[in-house]
């Protein structure tokens, strides 16, 4: 009965191939399986790193805070020159 119904529909060739699969496992290998050389590689360089942003941080917080002991110096010496002219205008 369902061929009489599809007799209007194109003759489509199927192509069938064949699936080899091979023996099923997990994904992710167990802790066990993982290469220990290639770790102890990638922690290494992990902590090569934090050590690389750890120095630059210091770098930057250290040219911040040079940069602010600068304002202040000019802004104390400003004031304090200010503050010799007062004293002399009033003698």
């Amino acid at each position: 009965m369902l061929k009489h119904q599809d007799r209007h529909l194109t003759q489509v060739e199927v192509n069938e191939m064949f699936s080899f699969v091979r023996h099923i496992a997990a994904k992710v290998p167990a802790n066990d399986a993982v290469p220990c050389r290639i770790v102890f590689l990638v922690k290494l360089l992990d902590i090569l790193l934090y050590v690389v942003l750890l120095h630059c941080l210091h770098g930057t917080v250290y040219s911040i805070l040079l940069h602010f002991i600068r304002h202040v110096c000019i802004l104390d010496h400003c004031l304090l020159v200010r503050h010799d002219a007062l004293q002399v205008t009033k003698v």
